[in-house]
């Protein structure tokens, strides 16, 4: 049998849409390494490549500084330890708070203490002594 003047010819290969009609799709990655291309283009996948790697760098670093930081149960990193008071601020034998109060923060100056109760009452007395120099009554 023989084909009488016919010619087969291939189905053509549908294109996509945002591919222009006639772009050499067997040679894309070719052309995508072209140092052809113009300068912007090769500006912005140079600043593409530098914004990825400025994103790994910053999650390693919060990734090292959470593990690093981490408080671990049952102890206390010296960064949250209390900080040592000034010589000559506390008196040799402490503070001694005036009778009934309960402290619940602590202030300390040159000659004088305030202390905040749990009631919402500042007492300011002599740590000396314990001698209450003033009262106040902190609104909350």
């Amino acid at each position: 049998m023989s084909n009488s003047g016919t010619s087969t010819v291939p189905p053509a290969r549908p294109e996509p849409a945002n591919i222009p009609a006639g772009a050499d799709l067997e040679h894309a990655d070719r052309d995508r390494a072209d140092p052809t291309l113009p300068g912007t283009i090769r500006f912005l996948r140079w600043l593409t490549g530098l914004l990825a790697g400025t994103m790994i760098l910053g999650l390693i670093a919060i990734v090292a500084l959470l593990v690093t930081r981490w408080p671990v149960p049952g102890t206390q990193s010296p960064a949250r330890a209390a900080p040592a008071l000034p010589a000559g601020l506390v008196p040799e034998g402490g503070v001694t708070l005036p009778a009934g109060v309960t402290a619940q923060a602590l202030t300390l100056g040159p000659g004088w203490a305030i202390v905040v109760t749990p009631e919402g009452e500042a007492v300011a007395f002599d740590p000396a002594t314990g001698r209450v120099l003033n009262r106040m009554r902190v609104r909350h």
